[in-house]
């Protein structure tokens, strides 16, 4: 079950991703007077990806780490893990979990880890765990130190990633997150809440919401809201229905819309179109 978790969340923002660097085209093709701003929804893709991915792909590493779950040891598949308790606890909880990406799961020095993404992490993170996260009901998991931490040469820089547990519902929330290479640096603050409906079943299904703000490469800041949930089956290659509201500072909204097929129309059928609309333009575009 973590496995198709992890699976169907990497798979809602591989989505979002398509979608934001296929509205690069219009660049080129539109007439002048359409505003064409595209730069606020690629960039906001970038660092959304990761940092809601960190939910799932570090939870995962937590939970099998022998003194976390309570129920498991830690996997020799995974990078260097190591954990304590907070000094000053009266109880064995919460305690402080190391994930070390440059080390394999013996110590050992590695040039980073190549993980079940197919996403090459360097660096180091340390976070905060208040109590068995597979057992417990509620739980919470907060970054607090991303040490040289990268993806695929990206590195991300975070004051803070919260992840809260309450049921079938998981909340990830970022402060004052940073993107950067040599040549370019991006501002994302957020929240993403994924609730499970039907899990366990054939019909499962991830529905996601939150907010977000960010500041682009070209130093434009810009908002991200899920105007209606991000719904995605596990009966569905795509996902089926919901809007994404992006606002550069100073234009329009543009909007992003799962729900159409390939004529337009409304219907949340489980196909590969979607419709982008930028100042009453609407284009519908497939997504692989």
């Amino acid at each position: 079950m973590k496995q198709k978790t992890y699976t169907m969340t990497k798979n809602i923002f591989s989505a979002i991703i398509s979608v934001t660097l296929i509205t690069l085209v219009l660049n080129s093709c539109k007439k002048p007077e359409v505003d064409t701003e595209t730069q606020s929804a690629t960039d906001n893709a970038i660092c959304e990806a990761e940092f809601t991915a960190l939910m799932p792909n570090t939870t995962s590493k937590a939970i099998t780490t022998k003194g976390i779950s309570g129920i498991k040891m830690a996997s020799t598949a995974l990078p260097w893990i190591y954990t304590d308790s907070i000094p000053g606890s009266q109880w064995v909880w919460p305690r402080r979990v190391w994930i070390d990406f440059d080390k394999d799961a013996t110590g050992n020095p590695t040039s980073g880890f190549l993980d079940v993404d197919g996403r090459l992490r360097k660096g180091r993170l340390s976070m905060v765990v208040d109590t068995a996260w597979v057992t417990a009901k509620n739980a919470t998991m907060t970054i607090d130190s991303l040490v040289n931490y990268s993806v695929n040469g990206v590195k991300y820089w975070a004051k803070f990633v919260s992840f809260a547990k309450s049921g079938t519902s998981y909340t990830t929330v970022v402060e004052n997150g940073k993107c950067e290479t040599s040549t370019w640096w991006l501002q994302w603050s957020g929240t993403r809440t994924f609730t499970y409906v039907n899990k366990g079943q054939t019909n499962e299904e991830v529905h996601v919401t939150g907010s977000a703000t960010g500041v682009n490469k070209n130093g434009l800041g810009y908002t991200a809201n899920i105007s209606s949930p991000i719904i995605k089956s596990t009966s569905c290659t795509y996902i089926s229905s919901g809007t994404i509201d992006i606002t550069p500072s100073g234009k329009d909204t543009r909007t992003i819309d799962y729900s159409v097929d390939a004529s337009g129309k409304h219907n949340n059928a489980c196909d590969k179109s979607v419709a982008l609309t930028i100042k009453g333009n609407t284009f519908i575009f497939n997504i692989d």
